[in-house]
């Protein structure tokens, strides 16, 4: 129970973090790939960590660039279309990021 609480408050202090960062957001047909792939896809492409999820069909994952230590998080839904959102402090940085998922998942 004491977990649970706090990664309640951690996700609501989250929320209000994520109102100065930029959000960008696109789509691309599922060719058929199971979750683990996905998650492995995107990992490698954005270097980036899974993060727990309480919902059914979603991914989220978090990373910060080596340079800058510029925070970016994604989330993706999967079904026949991957609703993928990437929210990050760079705009160019989300931009860049979602058009090589997008690409990784269709290859």
């Amino acid at each position: 129970k004491q977990w649970y609480q706090r990664r309640v408050a951690i996700t609501a202090g989250m929320k209000g973090k994520l109102k100065g960062m930029h959000e960008v957001t696109g789509e691309c047909p599922n060719p058929g790939k199971d979750f683990g792939t996905i998650s492995q896809l995107v990992s490698e492409t954005a270097t980036t960590s899974i993060c727990f999820s309480a919902e059914a069909d979603c991914l989220k994952f978090a990373s910060k660039t080596v340079a800058q230590e510029k925070t970016l998080l994604m989330t993706l839904n999967v079904g026949d279309v991957i609703k993928i959102t990437v929210n990050s402090e760079a705009v160019v940085l989300g931009s860049m990021i979602l058009k090589d998922i997008i690409k990784a998942i269709e290859s």
